[in-house]
């Protein structure tokens, strides 16, 4: 979703060329804006509602809450040592 602008702004500018040509490229700037802002928040938000797991897949997060659930759910020392019988804790899983 990240580059989901782009093919959305070369759609409103062919667009725009058919309808209204180069002389008034300016309101084609600012309106092209607002609309590409609106478009993807309205977009964003009604995936990730109604296809969550499309909405994983385009924003790379997949898996993130079984991982964040799975480390939160582990009870650790508050040093960060190890129980008897477990891995010691690295310093990027703290």
């Amino acid at each position: 979703m990240f580059c989901a602008h782009y093919p959305l702004l070369v759609l409103m500018f062919m667009v725009w060329k058919r309808a209204a040509g180069d002389g008034l490229y300016p309101v084609f700037y600012v309106s092209a804006l607002i609309l590409a802002y609106l478009l993807l928040v309205v977009s964003n938000a009604l995936v990730s509602r109604y296809l969550p797991g499309l909405y994983a897949v385009l924003t790379g997060s997949r898996g993130r809450k079984a991982r964040i659930a799975a480390a939160t759910s582990a009870s650790y020392s508050s040093a960060g040592l190890a129980r008897q019988g477990e891995a010691a804790l690295s310093q990027q899983r703290r």
